[in-house]
């Protein structure tokens, strides 16, 4: 990943503004010799270095989500023992790096065991906040051959990671361990979901060889294998017997915690082992003895079930402990209770589906035909088959399995089900200024592995035109809110896949059509029949162009209408591309990009759709003023202009004249950029205030050289808009910029504030060229202020994220900002060594600035400028002393005159 030529002339332009801005804090002027004046000079002095050093910027990552506390009973033992293994390896380093793998059968209480691992207060102690879950139950549904990268994504997520936007989740895994190079603990939860597979094994496996080479790190995995994972890739587990069943005294503790004392009799020990001491049955159990059954009752019912069973099933009753579980969900769905709710199984049967469970909000909207199912929802966490996790009602996977197994999805539900999933979608998708633009982003996102689950469902098995346009949907909403590609990857695959027509005809039949096919986002009162109805009249028309030129195909016939829906699949592809070409864009891999907008360009250039072109054309623009190749930018932000105004799309005109003012900007030429970006506000429609506060943010980065008082107000007010209306990636931008003009002003405390705030919002943004130039102006700022300890940190820490984006012209600056403040700190032999590195970089990309530093390079001894209490704290402090005994010397004096 390549950051912005463009960003680097601004960065360096910025840089030059600050170091002509007149530095008043530092100037203290002395013209008196008389000594309670040198004194306070002294005082002042040693103050202002003291407190100068205190700036502590150092953006943090956001704290880990871990599953709750339990009580945990029986498994004591092993508790014990696996954290004094993960302990004593880390603090006295006497083993090679070992891992914890807690094996066992379903049901028995290994995600359970690994809770009471991850909260253990030795565990805490020592690992703080880098204590981390990663649930791989949501991947049971995913394709084997994409479970290896979920799994990536998985740990990136729970790790938090700072840089998200390369191509090579490995790669930012890695930036972030050695980086952030502590004790980590990460629990694998359910990782026979990732591994068993055989199409996904090998590549999950070598996931795990990734991540131990890092011996900071510990892994813990909850599997039901028996045998532990990528033994022959080098990884070493402590050596763990698979858990068992619990004994009977830790059943009864269990039992009776979960049930009243008024339900429990002589039986209940053959209860317990009549479940073998399952700890899944025994909760399940013991829910029916809070419906006011005895233990004699529910084991009477137990024994009746399996007797039934055995007579359908003679062989069923093995003793296999699944047998045993399934046994006991069984009963628990035709417990009285339960079968006074005869929806309950459906209802559980619709959250089996749902990789993410069901927010408790969003019921009634999904299963609107269920009567009174809030109700029902909290009878089944009262019988515990459902649990009711902080955001959502969630099932053990164990449950999960028996309700897929044996219980069919009705398809009414199934339509409702997709119906909401797709409709959050479909109002996501709208364009900022829409009415509600970041309320529905927000319930979109709150759903996010729901949707897009049954999104990729409906592609994988159903891939028509709707469910394209759906997905289009959810590219419009990525382009606002953290990008991804994944799903717009597969997309694109599945439609070239499909279009199997000849690519004779089909260029015939597109340059007959005569179809307006310009996508613009429907607002959330268009129903689905609008959208089918948008999509059956272009196939309509396609099908009526060929039969009036004489076509060959006649769509009357199977092969026609195959054909046909191919056509239509074949008109949304550069829809697709436009939207992943952006995506790309957004993060900012350039080549993948560019090779895909323009694809995108030339097959709407066959459909005759021009305005989709300029649109290819104005984020191509956007891509060549990014790279610094500014007279394309300029060439085709003009050409997609034209083809707007054609349209009369005031709104991209607008944009592509932006395009055109900041273009001009980054060449210095201020008055053009003004012209410019204050003609995009006029071309906006009185009404788009989208469009017009868009130009006014323009208006203020433009403005933030010359007149920052101006930028601020703009800037400031732009913030305000976006926040409520959208988007928020705007916002950031807006705040952003506000920061570089507070910085340019020198009011470096409003500034670090600012950049502090777009750091962590850039983050979850998945933005990393800005994040890492919010740390080089932090640097920069530290510099000013003279706190050159931490503006070295800092600039080093912008120094490997650059690298880490493969940006050599803002890695050799990072590495340049290093040099000068070890040319003042009177480290000479550091300083000309930082210089050499940044010199080549520099010169690698033919910066001019690289010619400078030959000079600075001749001089570095000049540049020493640490006064003598700099060198020493003792002395420092002993100054400090002197000049208030000094004071106080002098004001006892005078007292004592008076």
């Amino acid at each position: 990943m390549v950051i912005t030529q463009a960003q680097q002339e601004e960065g360096r332009e910025d840089i030059a503004s600050s170091a002509a801005l007149p530095n008043q804090q530092y100037k203290l002027v002395c013209n008196i010799s008389f000594l309670p004046v040198v004194a306070v000079f002294v005082a002042a002095v040693v103050a202002f270095k003291v407190s100068s050093g205190d700036h502590k910027i150092d953006p943090s990552g956001r704290l880990p989500l871990l599953p709750p506390a339990l009580k945990i009973y029986g498994r004591e033992e092993f508790l014990q023992e696996a954290i004094e293994k993960i302990l004593l390896q880390l603090v006295s380093k006497v083993e090679a790096n070992k891992h914890i793998p807690i094996k066992g059968g379903p049901g028995v209480g290994k995600t359970t065991t690994a809770i009471g691992i991850i909260h253990d207060p030795r565990i805490v102690k020592y690992f703080g906040d880098a204590r981390h879950w990663v649930s791989c139950r949501e991947a049971s549904d995913i394709a084997d051959n994409m479970k290896a990268q979920k799994l990536l994504d998985y740990i990136s997520d729970s790790l938090g990671l700072d840089l998200t936007a390369s191509s090579d989740r490995r790669k930012d895994i890695r930036y972030f361990l050695v980086n952030n190079n502590v004790p980590r603990i990460i629990v694998l939860d359910n990782f026979e979901t990732m591994w068993e597979p055989p199409g996904a094994r090998e590549a999950t496996e070598g996931i795990l060889k990734f991540l131990v080479q890092f011996t900071q790190l510990t892994l813990v995995i909850t599997t039901r294998n028996a045998h532990n994972p990528a033994t022959h890739l080098g990884v070493s587990w402590h050596q763990f017997e698979s858990i068992q069943p619990l004994s009977l005294h830790a059943s009864r503790m269990l039992f009776t915690s979960l049930s009243p004392p008024t339900s429990i009799d002589s039986r209940l020990d053959d209860l317990l082992r009549a479940v073998d001491c399952i700890p899944l049955p025994i909760v399940l159990m013991a829910s029916s003895a809070q419906e006011n059954y005895t233990t004699s009752r529910i084991l009477e019912i137990w024994n009746s079930g399996l007797s039934g069973q055995s007579k359908a099933l003679p062989h069923n009753n093995d003793g296999n402990p699944m047998n045993i579980l399934d046994h006991s969900i069984a009963l628990s769905l035709k417990s009285p209770l339960i079968k006074s709710y005869p929806e309950a199984p459906m209802l559980l049967r619709i959250i089996a589906d749902l990789p993410g469970g069901i927010k408790p909000e969003n019921l009634q909207r999904i299963v609107p035909l269920i009567d009174d199912v809030d109700h029902l929802a909290a009878v089944l966490v009262r019988t515990s088959l459902l649990k009711n996790s902080p955001d959502a009602l969630q099932m053990h996977s164990t449950i999960r399995s028996h309700v897929l197994r044996n219980y069919a999805l009705d398809a009414s539900h199934k339509k409702n089900v997709q119906a909401f999933y797709f409709q959050l979608i479909h109002e996501a998708g709208n364009d900022p200024g829409t009415q509600d633009f970041l309320g529905h982003a927000r319930r979109l996102s709150d759903e996010e592995a729901n949707a897009q689950n049954l999104l990729l469902d409906a592609l994988e098995h159903n891939l028509s035109g709707d469910t394209v346009w759906i997905a289009i949907d959810y590219f419009n909403y990525l382009l606002w809110n953290p990008p991804s590609t994944d799903i717009a990857k597969r997309t694109v695959e599945l439609l070239k896949n499909q279009l199997l027509c000849s690519e004779g005809v089909r260029t015939s039949t597109m340059r007959q059509t005569e179809v307006s096919w310009q996508y613009t986002p429907l607002l959330k009162e268009h129903s689905w029949e609008d959208l089918n109805q948008r999509i059956n009249t272009i196939s309509a028309q396609i099908s009526n162009n060929n039969m009036t030129e004489g076509g060959t195909h006649q769509f009357g016939t199977p092969d026609g209408d195959i054909c046909q829906q191919q056509q239509t699949l074949d008109l949304l592809l550069p829809h697709v591309l436009l939207r992943l070409g952006t995506l790309y864009y957004r993060l900012d891999r350039y080549t993948e990009a560019i090779e895909t907008l323009e694809e995108a360009a030339d097959r709407f250039e066959k459909l005759n759709q021009t305005t989709e072109v300029a649109q290819a054309w104005n984020q191509l623009a956007e891509i060549h003023r990014l790279r610094g190749y500014f007279t394309q930018a300029l060439q085709m932000y003009f050409e997609a202009y034209k083809r707007f105004q054609g349209a009369g799309d005031a709104r991209r005109m607008s944009a592509s004249q932006r395009g055109m003012g900041i273009v001009y900007f980054e060449q210095n030429r201020f008055s053009d950029a003004l012209e410019m970006i204050e003609m995009a506000q006029r071309t906006c429609l009185p009404d788009d205030h989208t469009c017009i506060t868009d130009s006014k943010r323009e208006l203020g980065r433009v403005y933030r050289n010359h007149n920052q008082s101006e930028s601020i107000r703009l800037l400031t007010n732009a913030r305000k808009y976006y926040l409520i209306h959208g988007p928020l990636r705007h916002a950031t931008i807006a705040l952003y910029q506000e920061a570089i003009a507070h910085y340019l002003q020198g009011e470096y405390d409003d500034a670090e504030v600012r950049f502090s705030v777009t750091f962590e919002e850039f983050r979850t943004q998945r933005n990393d060229a800005q994040m890492g130039f919010c740390i080089y102006y932090l640097a920069d700022m530290n510099q000013i202020r003279r706190s050159h300890y931490q503006a070295l940190a800092l600039f080093h820490r912008s120094e490997t994220m650059f690298e880490h984006m493969e940006n050599k012209f803002m890695t050799g600056l990072s590495i340049k900002g290093q040099a000068e403040l070890y040319a003042k700190l009177c480290q000479p032999a550091k300083a000309k060594q930082a210089y050499s590195r940044a010199h080549a970089l520099l010169e690698d990309v033919n910066a001019e600035v690289a010619i400078a530093m030959e000079l600075d390079i001749q001089h570095i001894h000049d540049m020493c400028e640490l006064s003598i209490w700099e060198r020493y704290a003792a002395l420092k402090l002993f100054l400090g002393f002197l000049a208030f005994a000094i004071l106080f010397f002098i004001f006892i004096r005078r007292w004592s005159r008076h």
